[in-house]
């Protein structure tokens, strides 16, 4: 089935075809079956399928966060389920930080999370807050993955 589906892998939050969250992309699934989207998943072999689930049962994941000075923090993301050690770049969880210091009134407006380092997948994530709206932004680099 996936042979007829063309996936491309790019890998986000990085500028290293090593580094950052590797993602499988297919740009025209509206017409695949739940099982052909669960092959291509499968295919893919990255974490789509585990996090459909954690988001199925209501699970969460847990950042842990170290602060190298104001403006770049370190972090990591393990998922407590499903036998999945940590992913290499959360764009998600840095907004959720974002917001975090700006509740609390702590860091500066604009900083930089390292994430995916202990795992061999090192990855950059920028993360601005705006004052007038209150909304974090996160953004990186993304690079074709080099397939073998």
């Amino acid at each position: 089935m996936t042979n007829t589906v063309e996936i491309l892998r790019y890998t986000a939050f990085t500028h290293d075809p090593e580094g950052g969250n590797p993602a499988g992309i297919v740009l025209d699934a509206a017409g695949l079956s739940d099982q052909e989207m669960l092959a291509v998943a499968a295919e893919v072999g990255y974490y789509e399928r585990l996090k459909a689930l954690m988001i199925r049962e209501d699970w969460t994941t847990v950042n842990l966060f170290w602060q190298e000075n104001d403006e770049r923090f370190h972090t990591r993301n393990p998922f407590p389920v499903g036998g999945v050690v940590e992913d290499p770049a959360t764009g998600a969880a840095a907004a959720a930080f974002g917001g975090y210091l700006r509740t609390i009134g702590s860091g500066s407006s604009e900083f930089t999370v390292i994430q995916g380092v202990a795992m061999g997948r090192p990855s950059t994530l920028k993360v601005s807050i705006a004052s007038a709206d209150g909304r974090s932004r996160v953004s990186g680099g993304a690079v074709a993955m080099e397939i073998v």
